[in-house]
């Protein structure tokens, strides 16, 4: 069996595209788009995983182990300098990936924090940080749905 992440250096490019798409659609807030590119990045990722267990059994039928740690012992061991370039390139485009998912992850939590924001105010639950007096300074006051002011 053979070492190689052609097939996996592919699919992270195919991940990469996905996850740009994915942040122009949360940047629009094209809700409906995140629905389907949930689903594709979990086909995507799904192949990735199992595209890197075949490259892990095959680092073990070579006596090394069987993980990002063996592949690396193995690049090193190797005299084949466009395997080592091509593995760069691979390492390459999963930092790119990591970072498009970082900031995706952050404008998710943001959607997140504003809708829940919205429907606190719309339930009455106000927070009183959220609240300032006449001179733009903090003002206490305890709004909740159960008080009545008269």
């Amino acid at each position: 069996m053979k070492i190689t992440f052609q097939t996996e250096f592919k699919l992270v490019q195919t991940l990469v595209n996905l996850l740009e798409r994915e942040q122009k659609t949360l940047v629009n807030h094209d809700i409906a788009d995140i629905e389907i590119l949930m689903d594709e990045k979990a086909q995507v990722l799904q192949k990735i995983n199992a595209a890197s267990q075949l490259r892990y059994r095959a680092l073990q039928a070579e006596s090394f182990s069987p993980d990002e740690v063996g592949m690396n012992t193995f690049i090193r061991a190797s005299v084949d300098e466009e395997m080592n370039a091509a593995w760069l390139n691979f390492q390459r485009e999963l930092t790119v990936a990591k970072e498009l998912n970082r900031v995706n992850g952050v404008l998710i939590s943001r959607h997140f924090n504003r809708n829940r924001d919205r429907l606190n105010d719309l339930q009455g639950n106000h927070s009183s940080s959220t609240i300032y007096g006449a001179n733009g300074q903090h003002a206490t006051s305890n709004f909740s749905s159960n008080s009545l002011a008269v």
